[in-house]
């Protein structure tokens, strides 16, 4: 429908450059060694161009088998770069060919480790170069970590579990006495899958499998290796925790009548035969907290999740269809909006500028602000980034089983990241080129929100 190769408003404002309004646009690859990769990757970014690209390529006669000789027929992005590589050190060049051609680099979901909990004071007071205590390694606790929800259990920010509140209730639960506080192997899996609302100073809504006997990774993300009898962090909100061994749901592989324990004492972990009776402490993934497993591609909260950070816990969902297949991103008015932003996380407050500017209307930002979606009205128009992101992680662009199963259309996509008062980002989905156009044309819309 709006193709590359239509005539597409593709202008950029910068001092030196006189650009025409419209250009038919066609894409050169070169293999010149300077590459607009090694530019991007010299400032911590990545190309958005495909196989061994450089920005020279960009040019506006539209004949492959005639390409330009000159500069002068370069189209605006080429004209850039050759601007740039004469004058390499200019700063604002280099911002405009960073913005242009490059994007934040995006790597693979990790699952980081947490630190252990000691200081640089304790337990060893000073701790010594190299020790644990002295380096801190790992991902920083959160301030708060532990909310007591009121209802029972107790959120931890840093794992997004939630863990009973009274480490030592003794309830009957699912036909399992627990009148003495420890119980076999087996009935602390039966006694922790029936917990429910209503025992155990439950009232949280939650129904027989909710809660779970913790495996022993889970049960050793609550040690603070600074503390000791019991081995939990200072201040914590819990309960009647005792020093001594609770079960984990993890069998031991060398001897499968044996499950791990972790004492509380040290925190340290052991194994136990499962006919020995251990103290049980059930857990539940905190509700207000993304699941843990949760991947690129997964239906979640209204659409489908495209991006997730390194905490695994935040991330952007993008609609599951368009918005529109046809709309101008401005509303009359030739303006600067101030949402120039183009980088990942960005999205939300670039909308909120470009609706606070142009007012009431019918419009791209606004469309997106607009959607009210499967329960959730916090949408908005993704910047530059963002909409990237999409092509390479659900679009066109991903990897296959993933390989556009956002059913995005092979169209441009406007993006809410302002390139001046005349023009704007756009994403084409065919190929995964961004490119600044007229606020004036009618590209596709697709809202995404935070998690």
């Amino acid at each position: 429908m709006k193709r590359l190769n239509t005539l597409l408003f593709s202008v950029l404002i910068m001092a030196g450059l006189s650009l025409s309004p419209a250009w038919a646009i066609k894409e050169y690859i070169s293999t010149d060694p300077q590459s607009i990769a090694k530019v991007c990757a010299a400032n911590g970014m990545v190309s958005i161009l495909k196989g061994e690209t450089d920005c020279l390529a960009c040019h506006t006669n539209a004949d492959p088998d005639n390409p330009p000789s000159t500069p002068d027929d370069r189209n605006a992005n080429g004209k850039i770069y050759e601007i740039f590589r004469s004058n390499p050190s200019n700063p604002a060049l280099l911002e405009k060919v960073l913005n242009t051609f490059c994007t934040a680099e995006v790597l693979p979901p990790r699952a980081p480790l947490p630190r252990t909990g000691q200081t640089p004071t304790a337990p060893l007071n000073p701790a010594p170069k190299g020790a644990d205590g002295a380096l801190q390694n790992g991902v920083a606790w959160p301030s708060p970590r532990f909310t007591d929800t009121g209802d029972g259990a107790i959120n931890d920010a840093l794992t997004g579990l939630a863990w009973l509140k009274n480490a030592n209730c003794t309830d009957t639960v699912g036909g399992v006495k627990k009148d003495a506080g420890t119980l076999k192997w087996s009935q602390a899996l039966t006694w922790s899958n029936a917990l429910a609302t209503g025992k155990c100073g439950l009232s949280d809504g939650s129904a027989p499998g909710d809660w779970r006997l913790p495996n022993l990774r889970e049960l050793h993300s609550l040690v603070d290796l600074s503390q000791n009898s019991p081995a939990l962090p200072a201040g914590h909100p819990f309960l009647s925790v005792w020093s001594t061994g609770y079960w984990s749901s993890s069998t031991v592989a060398l001897a499968t009548g044996q499950a791990w324990i972790l004492n509380f004492s040290l925190g340290d972990p052991g194994r136990l035969g499962k006919a020995s009776r251990q103290f049980v402490w059930p857990v539940r993934d905190d509700s207000s907290q993304p699941p843990s497993a949760l991947k690129i591609g997964d239906t979640y909260q209204g659409g489908i999740v495209f991006y997730i950070d390194d905490s695994g816990q935040h991330g952007l969902i993008a609609a599951s269809t368009d918005q529109s297949t046809g709309i101008q991103w401005y509303n009359g008015q030739w303006i600067r909006t101030g949402a120039v932003a183009t980088s990942v996380g960005k999205g939300q407050a670039n909308t909120d500028k470009i609706i606070a500017a142009q007012g009431a209307g019918n419009y791209a930002a606004m469309l997106a602000a607009n959607l009210v979606l499967n329960g959730y009205n916090d949408w908005f128009l993704p910047s530059r980034d963002e909409l990237f992101l999409m092509y390479i992680n659900i679009g066109q662009g991903a990897p296959a089983p993933l390989t556009n199963i956002g059913g995005f259309s092979y169209d441009v996509y406007w993006s809410s990241s302002e390139g001046d008062f005349v023009v704007a980002y756009s994403q084409y989905f065919g190929n995964g080129f961004h490119h600044v156009n007229s606020k004036d044309l009618t590209f596709s819309v697709r809202a995404v929100r935070a998690f």
